[in-house]
This record gives C-alpha cells, structure tokens and sequence, in this order.
C-alpha cells in the first residue's frame, strides 16, 4: 500500500512534568516572582526551596530572602520621631531581655522596619524569630474556628523564640479574636519568649480597641515605644512630585 498520503500522526502531547522538566534546568531555577529563592524540583516534579542559606532564612524568620538586607539598622532612615524607638529597638538584647517591645505610632514611621531589622540582627538557626502580620495570624481561625485548629495555629506560633506581629490592630474587637491573642500572649510570656508589636493606633485608641486583659497583657509582656512624624511614604511622594 502507497501510504504517500496517509495523514501524519500528531505526536502526543508531553505531561505537565514532563515539560516542567524539559523547561527547566536539572540544577536549580529561580523565579522572581518568589522573592529570589532557589527554587528545585522535587521527585514528584513540584518547586520546593532548594538546601542553602535562602531556605534557612525562609525557616527561621517566615520572610522572603529579598527582604534579608533591605531593612537593617544600618539603613533605616532616623528622624526626631523615630529616634527613641530607633535607639531601644536597635539595642535590645535578648542575653539580658526576656520581655518584647510594643511600637506604635502612625503608618509610615519606621516600625516595621525596625522589627524586620531586628529580625535580621537576631534571628539564628537556634533562635528563631518569626515574622507574622495580624491578619495571617488570626486568618486560618476565622475560617475553622474548632478548639483542635485553634491549638494549632496557637502552638505553631508559641514555638518560636521571637514572634513579630505586625499590625496588631487588625485583630478585631471581638471577644473570640481577643481571647486568641490573650492565650498566645500568655503561653508565651510563661516560657519567657519575646513577642514584639506594631500597632497604627493612637494610645487613646489603643485603650478603647483591646479588651483589658489583653491591655493588661501588653503592658506587662511588652515595653511600649513610639514613634512620631508624617509617613515616609508620603514625604517620597512628595519629594517625587517636587522633583517633575
């Protein structure tokens, strides 16, 4: 038979992981959309964080490799409104401190950074310090709030040595949401872990937002700092549109 016509068979199409790893290299690949970790492919063909100094990072800290040196002590940008919090953050001690600091003042002043700076000044193998925003903290217990996830999401947040919480004020004025917060503070406080806060309010506002266990708690595991001024987001604005 003359099969000089017969049509053409198309090839079959190669799998997901079959293109995933013609596409990419054996060693290891790096996407920018992940914050600049080395990335790899496991046995099953999905990224995981390849072995190294990123995935440690990542381990100890909970924070993307990209933000290890961009807020450091060194290059935070001091003012009169920030000095004081600048100067007690910077000299914390964890040798001789077993209580956190609790910074607040108006967005844009500096207290995130300051946190994540002393993140990266303590931050080891041995001691952890994790970085956790309010809303991802308090996020998988609005969805599932059973007493088992909550001892969960409670206990992955006791082990580590340091906790940050950003943006405290995110917890709700609920009695559910403030009762979480207490017993988190409290297992803390009792293994002598520090726990370190930013917080957008107003001291006035404070007092009227938390309920007054978790005021009392807040008093007594933290040192209160607070920083002052317009926001640094808001002077480069400026400092843009002065400049067209």
């Amino acid at each position: 038979m003359n099969d000089t016509y017969a049509p053409v068979r198309e090839k079959s199409r190669p799998s997901l992981l079959e293109q995933l790893n013609q596409d990419v290299p054996k060693k290891d690949f790096r996407d920018d959309g992940l914050n600049g970790f080395v990335w790899a492919l496991d046995e099953f063909g999905r990224p995981r964080l390849k072995d190294g100094p990123e995935k440690q990072w990542f381990e100890n800290t909970l924070l993307p490799w990209d933000e290890r040196d961009k807020y450091t002590f060194e290059n935070f940008n001091i003012d009169e409104g920030n000095r004081d919090a600048y100067l007690r953050v910077s000299k914390w001690d964890p040798e001789n401190e077993s209580v956190g600091l609790f910074i607040l003042g108006p967005s844009g002043t500096g207290k995130t950074h300051l946190l994540k700076a002393l993140i990266r000044k303590h931050a080891t193998n041995k001691q952890k310090y994790v970085f956790a925003p309010a809303v991802e903290l308090i996020k998988p217990l609005l969805n599932e709030p059973t007493p088992e996830n909550e001892a969960l999401i409670i206990g992955k947040y006791v082990a580590p040595h340091g906790l940050i919480i950003d943006d405290i004020q995110e917890v709700k004025e609920t009695d559910y949401q403030n009762n979480i917060l207490k017993k988190l503070l409290d297992q803390r406080a009792s293994l002598e872990k520090p726990t370190f806060m930013t917080c957008d309010l107003t001291v006035n506002e404070v007092r009227e937002h938390f309920h007054r266990r978790v005021l009392d708690r807040i008093r007594g595991y933290c040192d209160a700092v607070e920083t002052k001024g317009t926001s640094h987001r808001v002077l480069q604005k400026r400092s843009k549109l002065e400049g067209k």
